[in-house]
C-alpha cells in the first residue's frame, strides 16, 4: 500500500475520502460538506460558479435555498480547515491549490500515463479503493469507472510483466489480484491458467476455467470467450499428452523452461518501445540452429502483443513458398484480419491495392496498372506495400516478425529492404530471425548495408551459462550441470535432446535424433520418413494421401509422434519440435526410399493443376530423379516467378530447368533461353544475357525460325544496348531491321525504328536517330499505333533539342507526343514525356513555367508508380527553385528527391540531390551545414567510383572553404576538379574552377600561377566559345580573380558580361514575381548587379515627395499631409522585358505597390514625371492595365497643388 509521505495538503479520494495537513489526519464533516471537498479536490484546477455547485450538490432544491446551503457547507468545511485550504469569492469557489497541495488522483493518472513498470506499481499502491467509495452522487460516476479501468489495466500489465520475466509466483498473484477487482474478466482468468500450466498443474488450471464458466452462466448466461475455450482445450490437450507421455515412459515436457537472454531481451524489449513511440526499425535475431530463436521469438511476440502491437509472424519454409513472396502474402492476410476496423481499401488508392495484386489477388481488379520494366514494375510493388504497412502503422504499432530468414529468397530480402527507409518514422518493426552461418550472401548485403544505415538492431543468442543451466535442468538428472555443458555445449536444443536420452536406470548418455527415430515402432519411423520428405512443416491430408493411411491410423500414430517430441501440432498442422530433427531423419531415408517417396509426392502435387505449386513440384520431380519432367516444370515455375517480380528465383528455375532439359534443338529451349536472358537483364548479370541471348540467337538460326531469330536479335541488341556496347546494338538491331523488312512485317519494323532512335540518341548519333524516329513515327501513324507515335514525337522533339534546332517546335511535338499517350493509355510513356518536357524548360531557363507544372508532372510519375521519375522531378523542381531564390521550396524539393532516390536504390541521384542540398544550405547561410551535405556526396560519389560526381562535388566544397577562407583546402580540391573535367572535356567546369583555384592561390602568396590561371580564362572569354550551366558564375569568378590583380579592363568587361548573361536567363522567366526573385534573392546575382550598376554609374532608386493616401481633395496640401517615398525607377528584371510598353507598364504597377507601403496616392503627373513620358502616355498604359484586372490607385491630378519634387 501506498503510504503518505512528507508534510504540506494531501487528499486522498481513492477508496474512502481523507484529508491530510502537514501529517495531521483532517475529520472531514460527512454528507454535503465532504461531498462538496471532494468535487473540489476531483476538480481542482478550476474555480467553480456557485450557482453550478449548488445545482449540483442541492438538485431538487430552489436556487435561493441552494445557495444558502451551499454557504453553510463552505462555513462548516472552513471550520475544519482552516482558511489557506479554500479560496472562496462572491461568484466562485475553488481550492487554493499551492506547491503543497497534492491528490492521490493526479499521482495516479501521472503513474499510469509514465507506464514504467516501476510507475504501475505505484499506481497501484495508490489505488485504495474505487474513488469516492464513500460517496453516492451521479457526478462521481463516469470519473469512477475510468480510473477503476486504468488501475485494473495496470494490474494486467503488470501481470503480464511478471508473466514475460517467468516470475510465475507474482504473475499468479496478480492476476488473482484482478480476477477479484473484476469478477468477470476473462483474460486475468487465462492468465491464472497459464501460470498453473507452466507449472504442470493442469488440473488446477481446469478447475479454474470450469468456475469461470459457472460463474459466466450464472451471472451472464453466457459462454466464455472463444479465446478462453481455445486456451482450456489445449490445456485438457496438455494434460492428456502428459499421461500419454507417462504410459510411453517419457517424462520430459516438449519444451524446457525459457531461462535468461537476459541481455537479448533488454535490446529486443527496447526495439519494440522505440517502434511504438513511432521511431522503428529492423531487429535481427541471431544464433546457431539450437540455440533457441523461435523460443525467444515467442517470448519477444508475448511482450510487443501486451504493449498494443498487432503482431504478425511468418516462418520461412525448408521448401518453396507458393511464391517467392508467399510469406508476404501470408503477413499481408494476417495484417488485414487483425486490422479490420482499418478501411485499407477506402484509404489507399486503387492502384496501390492494384499493385498488391501480387500478394493479394482479390484486389487485381481495383484498377488498371501501367505497364511498366520490370524493374519498375518491382519498385511500384515494393512502394505499395510499404504505403500499406505505414497506413495500418499509423492506427495501431505493428511488429512483423520473419523467423528462419536465412531460408528466405532474394525477392523476400529485397522486399524487406524497400520497407527500412521509412521505418524511422514509423510505427513498425521488422524482427528477422536467421542463423549467421547459413544465410546466403544475399541476405548479408541487405544486413550489412542496414548496419550501415543505422537501421539495426542485433540481438545475438549465446550458449547458456552454467547458471542458466542450472535454473533450466530437472531435479532429477545425475549429472551436474557443467557436465551437460561440456556435453551439450550450452545448446538449449542439444540440452533436450540430451534430458530425452536420458534413462534414470542407467548411466547419463546423449541419445541422437537418428537413434530416437531409429528406435520407433516401424509404422511410426515410416510415417517420420515421409513426414520429413514433406518439409519442415506439412498438411494433414497430404501426408495421409502420401502414406494412404487411414485418418484415425495416421492420427495415432502423429499422437505418438508428439509424445516422443518429434512433432507437434498447431492451428496450421504438423511439423517438426525443430528443423534439425526434419533434417536428421531425411538424411537416414534411404536413397531408394527417399527417391520413392519424392515421386509420390510430386505425383499428388501435379494432380492439383495450381501454379503457385510449380516450385515445389519441380523440387519434388527433381529429388525423385525425374529430370526431363522437372526441367519442364521448373521454367514453368520460372516463367511463374516473372510474372510475380520475383527474378532471383525465376533465374535459378529456369538455369535449372534448362540444366536438367535433354540438349535437343527444339522451339521450347529457344524460348526458356530468352527467358532466361530477359531475367538476366533484370538482375544486371550481363554475361549470363549475353551467353543465353547467343546460344538462343545460334539454335534459332540453325532451326530457320525467323519469328525466334527476329526475338533473339533484338534480345542480343538489348544486352548490348545495356553493356554499353552500342556499335554491337546497333549492327544487331539493324539486322533485325532487315529480317522484319524482308517478312513485310511492318510492326516489327516500327518496333526496331523506335529502339534505333532511342539507342542512336543515346550514342549521340542525333542525325541517324531522327532518320529512325521519323520511319517509326510513320509506321505509327499507319497503324493507329498512339503509344508508338507518342513515343516517336517525345524521340524527335529531344533529337532537335539536342541538335540545337527551334524549341519551340520541339516544345509542340513534346505536347503532341503527351496528346497521343495519354490517347493511348501509356502513363509511363505520359511520365517520361513530361519530364522531357521539363528538362526542355530547365534548359531554357523557364524556372517559373516549371513550377506551374510541378502538380501536373508529380501527379504523372504517381500515376504510373515511377518513383524513379518523381525524385527526378523533384530534383529538378528543387533546382529552378534555387535558380529562382525561393530557398526554402528548394530545400522541399531537395529533401523528397533524395528520400526518393534513396528508396529506389539510385545512388547516383542520392549524391545529386545530396550536392543540391549543400548548394541550397550555403545560399541559406548555412555553412556547417553545406559543408556536411557537400562531404556526404563526395564521400558517396567516391564510394562509387563517380568521377564526374566526385569532381561537382569537390568543386562545390571548395567555392564554400574559399569564402570561408580555407584556401590551401580549397586549392588541392580544386586542382583534382580541374583534372577530372578536363579528362571529360568539360570546358566551363574546368573554367570555374580555374578561376576559383586563381582566387585561392593569390590569398596564400602564389600570384604567379594566378596570374596565369587569370591570362587563360581571359582568353577564352575572349575566345567567346563557352557555354553551360551557370556560366555567369564562371565570368563572376575570373571577374574577382581580375579584380585581385588590378585589372580594371578585364574586371569591367568580365562584369558586363556576366550582367548580359543575367539578362540572357531572365528572358526565359515569364512571371513577373519569379524573375524579380532572381535578380534578388540569389546572392550571386545580386552580387553581379550591384558591380555592375557601379560601373556603369546607375540609380536605381529615386526619393519622391507624395501626397498621403488620406489627404483630402480640393486644398493646397501642407506639409504633414505630404510623405517622403523612396521609388525604384529602374530594375535590371525590367530589362529583361523586350517590350518598351509592356516594360514600362510593369514600372508603374511597381511605383503603386511601392508608394502605397507608405500610405502615398501618386498623381498622373508624378508617375510621369518619374517614368519620363507624358501623362498621356501613363493614362493609356492605366487604361491598359484596368483592361487586364490591376486597379490603379492614383490621386486625381486636379487635387495636386504642385508635382513631387525629387
Amino acid at each position: 500500500m501506498y503510504t503518505i509521505a512528507g508534510g504540506g495538503r494531501y487528499v486522498q479520494l481513492l477508496g474512502r475520502v481523507s484529508v491530510h495537513d502537514n501529517g495531521q489526519t483532517l475529520n472531514i464533516p460527512r454528507g454535503k460538506p465532504r461531498h462538496l471537498l471532494a468535487y473540489l479536490a476531483l476538480h481542482g484546477r478550476t474555480q467553480h460558479p456557485r450557482e453550478r455547485l449548488a445545482a449540483l450538490l442541492w438538485p431538487d432544491a430552489p436556487l435561493s435555498r441552494g445557495r444558502r446551503l451551499l454557504s453553510d457547507a463552505l462555513y462548516r468545511l472552513r471550520q475544519v480547515l482552516g482558511e489557506q485550504w479554500l479560496h472562496v469569492g462572491r461568484g466562485a469557489v475553488g481550492l487554493n491549490l499551492g506547491s503543497d497541495f497534492r491528490l492521490d488522483v493526479w499521482e495516479f493518472e501521472q503513474s499510469i500515463r509514465q507506464g514504467t513498470r516501476e510507475s504501475l506499481e505505484r499506481a497501484v499502491s495508490l489505488y485504495r479503493g474505487d474513488l469516492l467509495a464513500d460517496i453516492e452522487a451521479d457526478w462521481a460516476l463516469a470519473p469512477r469507472v475510468a480510473l477503476r479501468e486504468s488501475y485494473l489495466d495496470a494490474l494486467e500489465i503488470l501481470a503480464r510483466l511478471a508473466e514475460e520475466a517467468y516470475d510465475t509466483g507474482r504473475a499468479l498473484g496478480l492476476y488473482r489480484q484482478l480476477s477479484q477487482a473484476d469478477l468477470l474478466r476473462e483474460s486475468s482468468y487465462r492468465g491464472i491458467m497459464r501460470i498453473l500450466a507452466k507449472e504442470n498443474r493442469f488440473t488446477e488450471a481446469l478447475e479454474i476455467y470450469e468456475s469461470l464458466k459457472a460463474l459466466l452462466a450464472r451471472e451472464l448466461d453466457a459462454p466464455p470467450e472463444a479465446a478462453t475455450r481455445r486456451l482450456a482445450q489445449a490445456l485438457q490437450d496438455e494434460r492428456d499428452l502428459l499421461a500419454f507421455r507417462h504410459q510411453m515412459g517419457v517424462s520430459l515436457p516438449d519444451r524446457l523452461p525459457f531461462v535468461g537472454r537476459q541481455a537479448a531481451r533488454a535490446t529486443a524489449t527496447r526495439a519494440i518501445e522505440l517502434a511504438l513511440g513511432g521511431h522503428g526499425g529492423v531487429l535481427l535475431v541471431e544464433g546457431e540452429a539450437g540455440m533457441g530463436k523461435t523460443r525467444f521469438l515467442e517470448t519477444i511476440r508475448e511482450s510487443a502483443t501486451w504493449r498494443g502491437a498487432i503482431v504478425v509472424e511468418q516462418r520461412i519454409g525448408e521448401y518453396p513458398a507458393s511464391s517467392p513472396l508467399g510469406p508476404l502474402e501470408q503477413v499481408l492476410s494476417a495484417v488485414l484480419g487483425a486490422s479490420k476496423t482499418i478501411p485499407v481499401a477506402d484509404l489507399l488508392s486503387p492502384e496501390t491495392l492494384a499493385a498488391l495484386a501480387i500478394i493479394h489477388p482479390a484486389w487485381r481488379a481495383r484498377a488498371p496498372l501501367a505497364q511498366l520494366p520490370a524493374a519498375q514494375a518491382r519498385l511500384r510493388f515494393h512502394h505499395a506495400l510499404s504505403e500499406f504497412l505505414a497506413l495500418v502503422s499509423d492506427f495501431a504499432p505493428l511488429v512483423l516478425i520473419f523467423d528462419d530468414m536465412h531460408r528466405a529468397e532474394p525477392s523476400l530480402w529485397e522486399a524487406l529492404s524497400a520497407l527500412t527507409p521509412s521505418l524511422r518514422h514509423r510505427r513498425l518493426l521488422l524482427i528477422l530471425g536467421h542463423r549467421p552461418d547459413e544465410t546466403p550472401p544475399t541476405g548479408w548485403s541487405h544486413l550489412r548495408r542496414w548496419e550501415g544505415e543505422a537501421r539495426l538492431r542485433v540481438a545475438r543468442l549465446e550458449p547458456l551459462s552454467l547458471a542458466e543451466m542450472e535454473a533450466l535442468l530437472p531435479e532429477h538428472v545425475p549429472a551436474s550441470a557443467q557436465e551437460v555443458r561440456a556435453i551439450t555445449g550450452g545448446n538449449p536444443f542439444f540440452i533436450q535432446e540430451y534430458l530425452l536420452g536420458h534413462d534414470d536406470d542407467e548411466p547419463a548418455h546423449q541419445l541422437t535424433i537418428a537413434g530416437r527415430a531409429a528406435n520407433l515402432p516401424a509404422e511410426q519411423r515410416a510415417a517420420l520418413e515421409a513426414a520429413a520428405v514433406l518439409g519442415d512443416r506439412f498438411s494433414f491430408a497430404l501426408w495421409r494421401d502420401l502414406l494412404q493411411f487411414s485418418n484415425h491410423r495416421l492420427a495415432q500414430i502423429g499422437t505418438a509422434l508428439i509424445a516422443r517430441v518429434l512433432l507437434h501440432l498447431d492451428d496450421e498442422g504438423y511439423h517438426f519440435v525443430h528443423d534439425l530433427v526434419q533434417e536428421a531423419v531425411y538424411k537416414r531415408i534411404p536413397e531408394e526410399r527417399r527417391r520413392l517417396l519424392h515421386a509420390r509426392a510430386a505425383e499428388l502435387l501435379a494432380g492439383e493443376d495450381d501454379r503457385s505449386q510449380l516450385r515445389l513440384l519441380a523440387l519434388h520431380l527433381d529429388r525423385s530423379g525425374q529430370a526431363e519432367r522437372a526441367a519442364d516444370v521448373y521454367i514453368r515455375a520460372g516463367r511463374y516467378e516473372i510474372e510475380q517480380l520475383a527474378f532471383p528465383e525465376a533465374d535459378f528455375a529456369l538455369s535449372r530447368g534448362l540444366e536438367l532439359a535433354p540438349e535437343q534443338h527444339d522451339p521450347t529451349r529457344i524460348k526458356a533461353l530468352l527467358d532466361l536472358a530477359y531475367v538476366c537483364q533484370v538482375i544486371g548479370n550481363r554475361e549470363r544475357q549475353r551467353r543465353s541471348v547467343d546460344e538462343a540467337l545460334a539454335l534459332a538460326r540453325e532451326l530457320d525460325d525467323e519469328d525466334l531469330v527476329f526475338r533473339a536479335m533484338l534480345a542480343r541488341g538489348d544486352w548490348a544496348i545495356h553493356a554499353g556496347h552500342h556499335d554491337d546494338a546497333a549492327r544487331q538491331l539493324q539486322d533485325a531491321l532487315a529480317l522484319a523488312e524482308a517478312r513485310g512485317h511492318d510492326s516489327e519494323r516500327l518496333e526496331v525504328q523506335q529502339l534505333l532512335g532511342d539507342l542512336y540518341l543515346r550514342m549521340g548519333r542525333v542525325e541517324a536517330a531522327r532518320t529512325s524516329l521519323q520511319q517509326a513515327l510513320v509506321l505509327a501513324r499507319l497503324a493507329g499505333d498512339r503509344r508508338h507515335e507518342g513515343r516517336a514525337l517525345d524521340g524527335l522533339a529531344w533529337s532537335m533539342i539536342q541538335l540545337g534546332q527551334d524549341q519551340d517546335m520541339a516544345l509542340e511535338m513534346l505536347h503532341q507526343a503527351l496528346a497521343a499517350l495519354r490517347e493511348s493509355g501509356d502513363a509511363l510513356g505520359e511520365a517520361r514525356t513530361l519530364l522531357n518536357l521539363f528538362s526542355v524548360y530547365e534548359n531554357i531557363g523557364a524556372w517559373d513555367r516549371m513550377e506551374t507544372m510541378a502538380d501536373e508532372v508529380l501527379a504523372a510519375q504517381k500515376r504510373a508508380h515511377y518513383w524513379l521519375g518523381e525524385s527526378i522531378a523533384h530534383q529538378s523542381l528543387g533546382m529552378a527553385a534555387y535558380a529562382l531564390g525561393d530557398f526554402d521550396l528548394a530545400w522541399s524539393h531537395a529533401q523528397a528527391a533524395r528520400e526518393g532516390f534513396e528508396a529506389v536504390g539510385e545512388q547516383a541521384g542520392v549524391i545529386i540531390a545530396t550536392d543540391a542540398l549543400g548548394l541550397i544550405a550555403q545560399a541559406r547561410s548555412q555553412s556547417t551545414e553545406a559543408e556536411r551535405y557537400f562531404r556526404s556526396a563526395l564521400h558517396k560519389a567516391e564510394a562509387m567510383d563517380a568521377a564526374v560526381f566526385v569532381a561537382y562535388a569537390k568543386q562545390d566544397l571548395a567555392f564554400l572553404l574559399h569564402g570561408q577562407g580555407r584556401n590551401r583546402e580549397a586549392t588541392s580540391m580544386l586542382r583534382e576538379a580541374i583534372d577530372q573535367w578536363r579528362e571529360c572535356g568539360d570546358a566551363l567546369n574546368e573554367l570555374k574552377c580555374e578561376a576559383l583555384l586563381g582566387l585561392a592561390l593569390f590569398a596564400q602568396g602564389e600570384e604567379a600561377e594566378s596570374k596565369a590561371l587569370a591570362r587563360r580564362g581571359w582568353h577564352r572569354f575572349r575566345q567567346d566559345d563557352v557555354s553551360g550551366d551557370e556560366k555567369q558564375r564562371w565570368l563572376w569568378t575570373l571577374a574577382l580573380l581580375w579584380k585581385t590583380l588590378e585589372g580594371e579592363e578585364q574586371w569591367g568587361s568580365l562584369v558586363t558580361a556576366a550582367y548580359a548573361e543575367l539578362q540572357r536567363l531572365a528572358r526565359g522567366i515569364a512571371d513577373d514575381t519569379a524573375r524579380e526573385r532572381f535578380f534578388h534573392a540569389v546572392p550571386l546575382n545580386g552580387a553581379i548587379v550591384a558591380a555592375r550598376d557601379e560601373l556603369a554609374g546607375v540609380e536605381r532608386r529615386r526619393e519622391v515627395l507624395l501626397a498621403r493616401a488620406e489627404a483630402p481633395l480640393g486644398r493646397p496640401l501642407r506639409e504633414e499631409e505630404r510623405v517622403r517615398v523612396t521609388w525604384t525607377v529602374s530594375a535590371p528584371e525590367d530589362e529583361s522585358i523586350a517590350d518598351k510598353a509592356a516594360r514600362r507598364r510593369f514600372v508603374l504597377t511597381r511605383l503603386l505597390r511601392e508608394a502605397a507601403t507608405y500610405h502615398a496616392a501618386p498623381t498622373d503627373h508624378d508617375l510621369a514625371a518619374a517614368l519620363g513620358v507624358s501623362r498621356r502616355t501613363i493614362l493609356r498604359d492605366m487604361a491598359e492595365l484596368a483592361q487586364t484586372g490591376i486597379a490603379i490607385p492614383t490621386r486625381r491630378r486636379a487635387s495636386a497643388t504642385a508635382p513631387a519634387r525629387g
